[in-house]
């Protein structure tokens, strides 16, 4: 695109981009800004694209001007002499001086604008705020706090749609979808884009070739392609002044964006890190987060820097900044951030999930960065050495697998060996998943959680047993109870070994057991499990203690898979009374006893009775989880089988279509969940018809 006029005759700005995608926006407010206001700085991330939209400003106005001048302000020892440069240009001896330089710029009478590009500091900029009415600047910066000067403009990452535009433009035969995915992995960051779209046009590397590179070797690709505008300058050497100026002036900001690197794009609470020195280890970041005014300067000099973003709560680093802060931190480093930051986030994270909603909210906030330090955590060399049905929903007792940390935290810092640490997330961080209706998530961090597990404290260790039952679990979850149960008769075996025959971790074991068998058409097998195990606890917990409910609870379920549904009744409702007694109204306990009470009245033959318990429990459990979770299909189907038996067979078959819809979603095509669900709806469309 071309723009009328000529020009100016005092002009060094750098030429425009070959092709400048988007913007459009940004460039009217800056237009309109600096109609308006003398000093108007452009604010934002390194490579964010800030220079390329002053030089495109610069370009689009230049007939607005009689002199424009451009100064690379990042070395403010250098300013003066650009200064200089530009008298030499108006006419001035060798030699002018800034103030004498903006004299004859007033005296002239025109219009003039001078960018200071990159520059670090207000004061810089300062003495040449214009007096004249006729002047403007135009700052670029990494750095906030630009308002005392004049007005800023922060200038975000690219839209999604310019970044696919800008690489569709470059790269031949690059599908929208393959420029989406190396948008997303580059996070949209304007100078990467560019340097992506460089390196495939100049070396015709086919797109999704650059975009698996991408994704498995991000650290290395930063490195390569270069844009023409920018000489010199790649996405990994981009932040290096920057870093080295933290480095010097505030190495406990360096210390922070360490941690912060190894961490997920997304913001990450302050309160992660803020108040817990102990836990930080023993440099200049444990010291500024024991000290109040200390860390709010620590996190300020980061921000400052232009490194990270900031708001009330939380603190963020843009996924590129993560990267090349990976690829400088040394082997030492890494090994201690990566501990650090697994004892950060299992002292911080609650170890009570199971039907434990207060919990969740912290865990929604922190699974992001719980992923991206497991994913970077290399398992570490060997050292020496309730399942659920439709229906009716048998509990278990929850078994993370490991002791929790909390106590061991005001012990001191974490351990140079974070083997027992990783394992312990791997399970913790699939426990939550599984709850959270995503077993098949669940499943690998339970895997590598039993295997590092396993690798330090061998097979026999009371640890490995309670992870062998979390695996177990979400396997039943997935309906795949045969291989569950070898890994429950050995958690079992353990348990026994290790604690006794009567301890209440024994019982635990039982319990998940008992559900595989019954799972595997095996109840009759889980009939003695079940009262061995509401034996033990019988004897560990007073009458109303939840762990007895949870006991009562899946002897009722299982007398009912017998067929002794008289005998299942007063359990049932002994559980609910127990869960109501413990818990608020609205608790998902509650909401599972509520549906297997109506369970139990819909076998004895009293439909109407049953259908307000299903609704209750259905309601909660889709304020509880969410509409799409296992747990909301399975009392959906439920529902659904009331209805049928009252006669409401349309609206039978309408419940069974989203129950049926659920459960695909969450589930494999073979589960058992959704054969179950497939042959009811068939059967009530039947029904409906006949």
């Amino acid at each position: 695109m071309t723009f009328p006029g000529q020009l100016p005759p005092v002009w060094n700005t750098p030429g425009r981009l070959a092709r400048f995608v988007g913007r459009e926006s940004q460039l009217a407010t800056l237009t309109g800004q600096l109609g308006a206001t003398a000093v108007v700085a452009l604010t934002g991330l390194g490579g964010v694209g800030k220079t390329s939209l002053a030089v495109e400003y610069a370009h689009r106005h230049a007939s607005d001007f009689d002199v424009v001048w451009w100064v690379d302000a990042q070395q403010a020892d250098t300013v003066p002499a650009q200064i200089g440069e530009l008298g030499e240009a108006l006419g001035l001896p060798v030699g002018a001086k800034p103030p004498e330089v903006c004299s004859e710029l007033r005296q002239r009478g025109g219009r003039w604008l001078l960018v200071f590009d990159n520059a670090e500091d207000v004061q810089v900029v300062r003495p040449y705020r214009p007096a004249d009415g006729r002047g403007r600047v135009l700052v670029t910066s990494r750095r906030p706090g630009w308002r005392s000067v004049g007005e800023a403009v922060e200038i975000a990452p690219l839209a999604r749609a310019e970044s696919v535009e800008l690489l569709s433009g470059r790269v031949q035969g690059l599908d929208a979808a393959t420029a989406d995915q190396i948008a997303e992995l580059l996070g949209d960051l304007a100078l990467a884009v560019e340097q992506a779209a460089a390196y495939c046009e100049q070396t015709a590397t086919p797109a999704s070739t650059f975009a698996r590179q991408l994704a498995d070797r991000l650290d290395e690709v930063i490195e390569i392609g270069e844009v023409a505008e920018r000489p010199g300058i790649t996405v990994a050497t981009l932040w290096e002044f920057s870093v080295a100026q933290l480095a010097a002036q505030t190495p406990a900001a360096l210390e922070l964006l360490e941690l912060l690197a190894f961490c997920g794009p997304e913001p990450v609470p302050v309160d992660l890190f803020a108040g817990r020195s102990i836990l930080l280890g023993d440099g200049p970041l444990a010291a500024a987060a024991a000290d109040e005014l200390a860390w709010i300067r620590t996190v300020g000099a980061l921000v400052a820097i232009g490194l990270a973003g900031r708001d009330t709560a939380t603190v963020s680093v843009h996924r590129l900044v993560q990267t090349t802060t990976r690829r400088r931190t040394s082997d030492g480093r890494r090994a201690e951030v990566l501990a650090i930051l697994l004892w950060l986030l299992l002292t911080d994270l609650p170890d009570a999930l199971l039907r434990s909603p207060q919990g969740w909210p912290r865990w929604r906030e922190l699974l992001p960065h719980v992923r991206a330090v497991l994913a970077l955590t290399p398992d570490p060399a060997p050292g020496p050495v309730g399942a659920v049905a439709v229906g009716a929903e048998t509990q278990g007792a929850e078994t993370p697998g490991a002791v929790p940390v909390g106590a061991q935290a005001a012990a001191g810092p974490p351990p140079p060996d974070a083997a027992p640490e990783l394992s312990l997330l791997c399970v913790q961080a699939g426990m939550y998943l599984r709850e959270h209706g995503r077993p098949a998530e669940a499943l690998p961090l339970l895997r590598r959680g039993l295997r590092v597990s396993e690798s330090v404290c061998g097979p026999r260790h009371s640890v490995v047993g309670g992870i062998q039952n979390s695996l177990a679990l979400v396997l039943l979850d997935l309906g795949r109870a045969q291989e569950a149960l070898p890994l429950l008769r050995r958690a079992l075996a353990v348990a026994e070994a290790v604690h006794g025959p009567r301890d209440p971790r024994v019982a635990i074991a039982l319990v998940s057991l008992g559900g595989a068998l019954q799972d595997l058409d095996r109840a009759a097998e889980s009939l003695p499990l079940y009262e061995r195990a509401l034996a033990i606890d019988e004897a560990a917990y007073p009458p109303h203690h939840p762990e007895i409910g949870t006991d009562l609870n899946n002897m009722g379920i299982l007398l009912q898979k017998l067929g002794r549904h008289q005998e299942s009744l007063p359990l049932i409702e002994r559980a609910l009374a127990i869960a109501e007694a413990a818990h608020p109204a609205d608790h998902p306990e509650i909401a599972s006893r509520l549906n297997n009470l109506a369970w139990t009245l819909q076998h004895l033959g009293r439909p109407e009775d049953a259908l307000p318990l299903y609704q209750r429990a259905l309601s909660l459990a889709e304020t509880v989880y969410s509409p799409g979770h296992p747990v909301v299909a399975r009392r959906l189907s439920n529902l659904a089988l009331t209805e049928r038996t009252l006669g409401r067979t349309g609206q039978a078959v309408r419940t069974l279509r989203r129950a049926l819809a659920i459960a695909e979603g969450a589930y494999p095509p073979d589960h058992p969940d959704v054969a179950i669900l497939r042959r009811n709806l068939e059967a009530a469309r039947d029904a409906d018809r006949g």
